[in-house]
């Protein structure tokens, strides 16, 4: 598929987003139905990003389920940061069988999804608060008294709203100031979700009781009671001895017709056969009605014209409030390099620094402009070729993300943190420049990160292999070392894959470590010269005639703590 989502995709993430932290922001949603639920929501997502099967998404999902931790839920940002890693994870395997660009191939670096999954709560609130109460941007910035774009900015998370803006803003969606108070920036709205044994439709007709069906995900198939509104079908979770949590409802007949049947054939999430993510939830809250399958009018829910119940987590008094940091503006750009001149991977890097000197303006997606771009693969000899041709067609470069070499510099000197983008700017760090002056220096802090620009670089434009996770990697850097260390002089690089396969392949019990062990050896195999073309960047191994050899500098350093 193309990066480009339409709007209804783009709605469902920003729910499923919101759903997955409201659900994890209380105990019962890492009890059995709530984990259940997380199970579906993660599926809908998973099927949504690769255009999947819901039931083999499912099984995906289980999986990126269980390597939930403590951690994870600590805060909404620690949640969003776990969704957007299980839903990484998942696109690298749907790419692996696929080419850069084929239909299908999902991007990782320029999909509408990783943008939509960095927005925070406040962006996400007036992107779906907007969107759901039919309010355009330009009618909106006519009520502020702010222009469209401005809004846009705050909707994309580039800006905060001033206070004054903020009081305008809730007037105009027609909720309470509270609700977009400064303080409620960076928590979910869990306070749309759970209820006093009530459902938010506010009727009396009472709930009925049933399992959440698994929907054949599990072989068990109940796996927790749920409780369905016996008059607008909204099916809610009991969190605790007072309340409910409100779920997603999935496009299905109403729980009322299934009372004989003991409501097996319910599921407790949105997915896109019917009903999807795209639609206002809780439904009894947006959309009034006695009939589950009743859409609208959508009105300003009663818990929004009212201020929140509670006060969202206070960060601890020495902590800094967190406000977006002022943009910082470029300075003076430095000095054009030299072409013709023969340079080592790191003096290419250190080139590439100097050029960039007080800042260098990017392009509006944070890429180096194509004239730049161009200059520099010339100037630095990068090897990257323009308007490849591939299969008798020529393809026209039209963004610098497009070549790989360049990147890769680029990569070395944002992971070893000597430079920064901020928003189209790219800036130097404190002392980069003073660090460019000493080579030696420098070499040592690029060495430093090859592990993080390893797992970078993996990302682009290669699939889920064994190299992309930390622990693998790591212990592949010190197995490779050590292989090197060994011999001298060149290694063959088939003997070097067979070393690091050998270490990462089998667990301490000699028993294959991965579940489809050929196509994971396959993976590192394809992998490992990547891996070693970082570390000749930076001198670490000198690659004759393909084959690494270990240089005197990478004996002198530790490359991984394995």
């Amino acid at each position: 598929m193309t990066s480009e989502w339409n709007k209804h995709e783009r709605l469902a993430m920003l729910r499923t987003a919101d759903t997955v932290t409201a659900l994890l922001s209380v105990p019962a949603g890492r009890g059995a139905a709530g984990g259940l639920v997380l199970e579906r929501l993660v599926a809908g997502a998973f099927e949504i990003l690769v255009e999947g099967d819901l039931q083999e998404e499912g099984e995906y999902a289980e999986a990126a389920v269980c390597t939930l931790s403590d951690a994870d839920t600590a805060s909404e940002e620690a949640t969003r940061g776990w969704l957007e890693r299980v839903l990484r994870r998942r696109a690298r395997e749907h790419n692996e069988d696929l080419f850069v660009g084929e239909r299908g191939w999902v991007d990782p670096v320029e999909h509408d999804v990783w943008a939509l999954l960095a927005l925070g709560p406040l962006a996400r609130r007036i992107r779906l608060w907007s969107t759901t109460l039919r309010k355009s941007g330009p009618e909106l910035g006519s009520s502020i008294g702010c222009p469209a774009h401005q809004l846009r900015h705050w909707a994309s998370g580039n800006s905060l709203p001033t206070a004054e803006h903020r009081i305008a803003l809730a007037h105009a969606l027609g909720v309470h100031p509270a609700w977009l108070h400064a303080e409620r920036d960076h928590s979910a709205d869990t306070d749309l979700y759970l209820y006093d044994r009530r459902c938010p439709c506010g009727a009396t007709a009472g709930f009925t009781q049933g399992p959440v069906d698994t929907g054949g995900l599990h072989e068990d198939e109940k796996a927790g009671q749920a409780a369905w509104c016996n008059a607008c079908g909204q099916p809610l979770l009991p969190a605790d001895g007072k309340t409910l949590l409100a779920l997603p409802l999935m496009g299905t007949d109403s729980p009322l017709n299934h009372q004989q049947s003991s409501l097996q054939d319910f599921w407790a999430a949105y997915v896109r056969d019917g009903r999807d993510l795209s639609e206002p939830w809780p439904h009894g809250l947006w959309c009034p009605g006695d009939t589950p399958r009743q859409r609208g009018p959508v009105r300003v829910p009663g818990p929004l014209t009212v201020p929140p119940r509670t006060r969202p987590p206070q960060p601890a008094a020495a902590a800094p409030a967190r406000v977006p940091a002022p943009r910082r503006r470029a300075g003076r750009p430095g000095v054009v390099p030299q072409s013709g001149v023969e340079r080592t991977g790191v003096e290419k890097i250190e080139a590439f620094v100097r050029w960039v000197g007080g800042g260098r303006k990017l392009t509006g997606k944070g890429h180096i402009k194509l004239a730049d771009a161009r200059m520099l693969t010339e100037a630095l000899d990068t090897g990257d070729v323009w308007d490849q041709v591939e299969h008798g067609f020529q393809y026209k470069t039209r963004s610098s993300a497009e070549l790989s070499h360049l990147t890769r510099i680029i990569t070395w000197t944002t992971a070893a943190g000597i430079l920064h983008a901020d928003g189209d700017v790219l800036l130097p760090v404190s002392d980069s420049l003073r660090l460019a002056d000493d080579p030696v220096a420098l070499r040592k802090t690029l060495a430093d990160a090859l592990v993080d620009v390893a797992l970078t670089v993996l990302w682009w434009p290669t699939v889920l292999s064994p190299l992309s996770e930390r622990p693998e990697l790591e212990h592949a850097l010190a197995v490779i070392r050590q292989h090197l260390a060994a011999a001298d002089g060149p290694v063959a690089m088939s003997k070097v894959g067979e070393a690091v396969w050998n270490a990462i392949g089998k667990d301490k019990y000699g028993q294959d470590d991965f579940e489809d062990p050929e196509g994971a050896e396959r993976a590192v195999l394809r992998d490992l010269p990547s891996v070693l073309r970082l570390c000749q960047d930076v001198g670490l191994v000198r690659l004759h005639e393909g084959d690494p050899v270990l240089t005197q500098f990478g004996r002198s350093r530790r490359w991984a703590y394995a």
